[in-house]
């Protein structure tokens, strides 16, 4: 008889209203909005050999800027210490292989990244409110992100930076080779993970 196996992935999808009038005197430097590998491949090579060397990473990334995706970049010293992306079109939950189509106001941020010695330091929460800043100076109500329930880091910052409720749980379950996806909305406090 064979071993059966049995894998649970769940993964929580937030999202963030902006409010405020639109901050038509944020502009952030061209040099910050990146729509090519070539200007964050030293970054991304650090980070595929941190992982064990993926190098389907560096495919997806490509695949993302193909589709039209982006990413705001930190820097610090002119060195890009870290990234997060951004979609206009679909919210991609990676890990539970499920996407969302956006609607007109709504945008997606996802894979975000520091490198590890500025971790800690706000350069996320910097980007962050550079990336809310410019985004609703360009039309953009509403963000969408999703977490993961064992990252607490991520978690505890996204609750500083606004996030309050968790909207949709997705899981997706895989049994004997067969994959289930399951989405069952909620309204939960973020803070409920933390317990």
């Amino acid at each position: 008889m064979g071993h059966l196996t049995f894998h649970h992935t769940a993964v929580y999808l937030t999202k963030l209203q902006l409010f405020g009038p639109p901050a038509s005197t944020v502009v952030l430097a061209p040099d910050t909005v990146v729509r090519d590998l070539e200007s964050i491949k030293n970054l991304i090579d650090e980070r595929i050999q941190k992982s064990s060397g993926h190098s389907r990473y560096l495919q997806e990334v490509n695949r993302r800027f193909a589709m039209g995706d982006y990413c705001l970049v930190q820097k610090v010293d002119n060195e890009v210490v870290g990234y997060l992306f951004i979609s206009e079109k679909i919210a991609h939950l990676a890990p539970v292989r499920v996407k969302r189509k956006l609607l007109p106001g709504e945008v997606a941020i996802y894979d975000v990244y520091t490198r590890e010695q500025f971790r800690g330091k706000g350069c996320y929460p910097a980007l962050f409110e550079s990336a809310c800043q410019w985004l609703m100076a360009r039309g953009y109500t509403t963000i969408w992100l999703w977490v993961m329930p064992h990252n607490m880091v991520s978690v505890k910052t996204h609750l500083k930076l606004g996030f309050r409720h968790i909207y949709t749980v997705f899981h997706l379950y895989q049994f004997l080779g067969m994959r289930l996806h399951m989405a069952r909305k909620v309204l939960l406090p973020l803070e409920s993970l933390l317990k």
